[in-house]
């Protein structure tokens, strides 16, 4: 059953679903969101070498992790029935992810991976900031050193004496595209929590990943038609080897599980702390990258992934 058939019922409101999670599964939940993210970092890398490309990559994940999400569904035959109003603000979640997404790869085709990643992820900071003023979450101690300690494990990871040195070419507009990936991050994990409130993850996920999955598809259709595609290298790798349709298909798996988790943890563990537990994505990529890449392991990036592991333990409650 499709998402349109189950929203024609307009008048019947979004369930609502007691929280079951004890609070450190909702903690283990969100921080597997950013090991899976940081995983798909290290398997796109064979993407690319067997032929594939950004755009490529992001349109099979979206559509596998649609594909699985709607599986799960089948299987587990959970209440879909949603009001008009609640479907189009899970599909907003959607396209918000897209944008965030997309302005991120756009940034490294101006800057360096390094320098997008020291620009977007203040997004923690950016949803600390939001939750207090917009939820009205405390902003406790504890919260305070986890998140300076996250923050600071981010750019660690990244060696920014290294990344920022040798002339770094700052463009201005990949610059300009990393700070409004953070922000519309930042925006993607407020409206999570707000929009995604009393509906079941998987069921939340069911709704937001069409309008993903749409959109890439259609990017990728104009792509065929003649329009530019450069942006994010190229149209559709058709031709990609084997081994890139594999890894893309691995990765959409990973997708699922990780915006399910997500939206599953989210609630229970709110926004901000959501936000900084989520830093687990570049510590992942790091350690993966050392054992799997045989990436060099400098004592700067152990540090910076040992900070990320240290504002996990003090959220852990």
């Amino acid at each position: 059953m499709t998402p349109e058939v189950e929203a024609l019922n307009s008048t019947v409101t979004a369930p609502t679903i007691k929280p079951r999670l004890t609070d450190l599964w909702a903690v283990i939940i969100v921080v597997l969101t950013g090991v899976s993210y940081g995983s798909q970092a290290i398997i796109g890398k064979y993407v690319y070498a067997n032929g594939g490309n950004a755009i490529t990559l992001l349109t099979i994940r979206s559509v596998i992790a649609l594909v699985v999400v709607w599986l799960i569904i089948a299987f587990l035959r959970p209440p879909l029935r949603l009001s008009l109003r609640k479907v189009a603000e899970l599909s907003l979640l959607g396209v918000v992810f897209v944008s965030s997404s997309v302005t991120y790869y756009v940034s490294l085709m101006y800057i360096q991976v390094g320098t997008a990643i020291l620009i977007a992820y203040i997004f923690p900071a950016l949803v600390v900031v939001g939750a207090v003023i917009f939820f009205k979450e405390k902003f406790t101690r504890r919260k305070a050193i986890a998140l300076l300690l996250a923050v600071g494990g981010c750019i660690l990871t990244v060696d920014p004496v290294k990344t920022l040195s040798g002339g770094v070419d700052l463009n201005g507009f990949g610059v300009l595209m990393a700070f409004i990936s953070a922000f519309v991050t930042a925006g993607y994990i407020l409206l999570s929590a707000r929009l995604g409130k009393d509906v079941p993850g998987v069921v939340a996920s069911a709704y937001s990943l069409p309008a993903m999955a749409s959109f890439y598809v259609l990017w990728c259709a104009l792509g065929q038609i003649g329009l530019d595609m450069g942006i994010v290298g190229g149209g559709f790798a058709f031709n990609m080897g084997w081994v890139g349709w594999l890894c893309c298909f691995f990765i959409g798996l990973l997708t699922s599980l990780a915006w399910t988790f997500y939206l599953i943890g989210l609630p229970k563990v709110g926004p901000s702390r959501a936000s900084i537990l989520v830093t687990s994505e570049p510590a992942t990529a790091v350690f993966l990258g050392i054992i799997i890449l045989g990436e060099a392991a400098s004592p700067v990036k152990l540090v910076g992934g040992a900070f990320i592991l240290w504002a996990v333990y003090l959220l852990r409650k």
